[in-house]
């Protein structure tokens, strides 16, 4: 976990957190995943541009690191294997996308023309902490639509995002400017992620989403 408040708000929906560290290594890890009924990828550095086929952008000011990538995808690969309930969480949904052979947008403003996702006044750059607060709408027949309804304000801190879907995965919810905000996978009872941090957003919408993981971990 990058933040306690990953674990603050797994633990309040009834969850026990394991978390895996970077220097587990592959067997470590894989070790630790057999020992747990659900997997949360949270938040972190951007996912390296390579991992989907791309060089870097020389303006785009990606921020990677290669360890996270190698523990995070075989993690969620692992993950889909078994068939555990998956949530990812900003990065992590960029890691699903990612590992389901899906590309990104390296930086929304400068490749896709899209801002608003950051603060406003971030002078920081994509490894910033500024917070931009926007509506998202579900997409209807959703598996998250129907957990959380129509349309949701969130909690929103990055500069990349989702720009083609990996395999089995649909797009779930839309930013007013059209970037996706979540995804989950079809072929999945509860493999999902969302773009903002409901673990920092004291908000319904944060409750039940934490809640449903918890329910899918114990097979409910």
């Amino acid at each position: 976990m990058q933040s306690a408040a990953y674990a603050r708000a797994l633990e309040r929906a009834g969850l026990v957190v394991l978390p895996i560290p970077p220097t587990a290594g592959p067997a470590g890890a894989r070790a630790l995943m057999a020992r747990c009924d659900g997997l949360c990828l949270p938040g972190g550095p951007d996912v390296s541009p390579a991992r989907y086929g791309q060089a870097v952008d020389p303006d785009c000011e990606v921020v990677a690191l290669p360890s996270s990538d190698d523990l995070e995808l075989d993690l969620a690969a692992a993950a889909l294997d078994r068939e555990l309930p998956v949530l990812g969480i900003c990065r992590g949904l960029q890691v699903l996308n990612t590992a389901r052979g899906g590309t990104l947008w390296q930086d929304l403003a400068h490749q896709a023309g899209a801002g608003g996702h950051r603060g406003p006044g971030d002078d920081s750059g994509p490894g910033g902490d500024a917070t931009s607060v926007h509506p998202v709408d579900l997409v209807p027949g959703t598996r998250l639509a129907a957990l959380l309804g129509r349309r949701i304000t969130v909690n929103s801190r990055h500069h990349q995002a989702v720009r083609e879907l990996g395999a089995g995965l649909r797009a779930a919810a839309h930013a007013p400017d059209g970037v996706v905000e979540a995804v989950e996978l079809v072929d999945r009872p509860f493999a999902l992620a969302v773009q903002w941090h409901p673990e920092e957003w004291d908000a319904e919408s944060s409750r039940t989403l934490f809640a449903a993981l918890a329910r899918a971990c114990a097979g409910d």
